[in-house]
């Protein structure tokens, strides 16, 4: 199977971004998880491993098969709302037998972007241009309905600049959500210049395409380095470290270090 841009983006989300998912499984199951859980991701394949690291055999516990009950052999179920049921039956099959139960699917077409912002369905957000596609042509030509586009996906920003301001999302996640949907807006709308660099330039303009897990290591970077130098600060006050090995240690002048000390 070949990943398409779109999965890519909704695999990084739910690696980088897993506190995106609780509302969304709020709204899809009729849950009511705070969105303070921990999200846990598992892979469905377990791997044999060789002493030297390599993968010799892939072993599945159990075999699922999505069955689509209308029957409908059309592959972009992610983008044709009208083509894709309103759930798939899952079938499970093991050794001790089979088990069938429906998958509700969500539809992002039919949530307008205020239905996105207030149920916080922000994993959402790079997959909104969808709702655009089947006007491309038109707003390809027409200035006035561009614009109208770039005004929702502006506002769009907007918001998330709002969120993270007031702490109810982070610079990262923020981040991210912009950078993804560019790139879901760099596929879609590979044809359409006007449609694709309308979108680009009103998300996020400069925005990197790892810049937002640049700032998370970076983060995570000087967190460890002060960690370890109050660590050295310690045990040179207990007097269980030298100074000019602990200034070796943290590849710090020895000055700077009697002056932190």
């Amino acid at each position: 199977m070949v990943n398409t841009p779109y999965d890519d983006v909704f695999r990084t989300l739910l690696n980088d971004c897993t506190e995106l998912v609780i509302p969304v499984v709020n709204k899809i199951f009729g849950e009511n998880y705070s969105g303070k859980e921990q999200v846990v991701t598992f892979q469905n394949e377990l791997f044999m491993m060789r002493q030297d690291g390599d993968t010799k055999e892939k072993i599945t516990d159990t075999c699922f098969v999505i069955i689509n009950d209308t029957e409908e052999k059309d592959k972009k179920y992610h983008l044709e709302c009208q083509s894709t049921p309103d759930a798939f039956t899952v079938r499970m099959v093991t050794p001790g037998g089979e088990v069938a139960y429906p998958i509700p699917v969500m539809k992002v077409q039919k949530y307008t972007i205020d239905e996105i912002l207030q149920n916080r369905l922000l994993f959402l957000i790079p997959f909104y241009i969808f709702s655009y596609e089947k006007s491309f042509d038109r707003l390809e030509k027409n200035r006035e309905g561009l614009a109208a586009m770039e005004e929702e996906f502006l506002r769009i920003r907007k918001q998330l600049e709002k969120m993270c301001t007031a702490g109810e999302i982070t610079e990262y996640i923020k981040c991210t959500l912009l950078d993804m949907t560019k790139k879901v807006v760099e596929s879609i709308a590979r044809n359409y210049e006007a449609v694709r660099e309308g979108v680009k330039n009103v998300v996020g303009g400069k925005i990197l395409e790892y810049e937002a897990k640049d700032i998370l290591r970076r983060g995570i970077s000087q967190g460890r380095q002060e960690g370890e130098l109050n660590m050295c600060i310690r045990l040179i006050q207990d007097g269980l470290l030298k100074v000019e090995d602990a200034a070796r240690k943290l590849n710090m002048e020895e000055e700077e270090l009697k002056k932190r000390l």
